[in-house]
């Protein structure tokens, strides 16, 4: 049987000098998979992955896609995660976000 994975939404409602950012998120698992859609495939649509063990001090960890990046969506795997680390998205347009663990 296949393992039961829960997906949860990720609001990225918080705006700051054309970028979007999302809430903070904690993941239970190691690793897990993220997907974002963007409202327009347009160019800007560039997407970063911070982590933070505080929630104050951002750090990016991975550049998912850049400027250039013209999609419509993109999903993506992370691992590494450890228990209470904190998660982030920063877009470059507006969008929605999911992640399933």
């Amino acid at each position: 049987a296949l393992p039961i994975l829960e997906m949860r939404e990720i609001s990225m409602n918080k705006e700051r000098e054309k970028q979007y950012i999302s809430e903070a998120f904690t993941p239970k698992k190691a690793a897990i998979t993220l997907r974002v859609e963007f409202e327009v495939a347009t160019q800007g649509n560039s997407l970063v992955l911070e982590r933070s063990i505080t929630g104050k001090d951002w750090v990016p960890a991975q550049v998912v896609t850049g400027f250039g990046f013209d999609g419509s969506a993109v999903e993506f795997g992370v691992d590494g995660i450890t228990p209470g680390q904190q998660l982030r998205l920063v877009a470059g347009a507006p969008g929605k976000a999911m992640y399933i663990e």
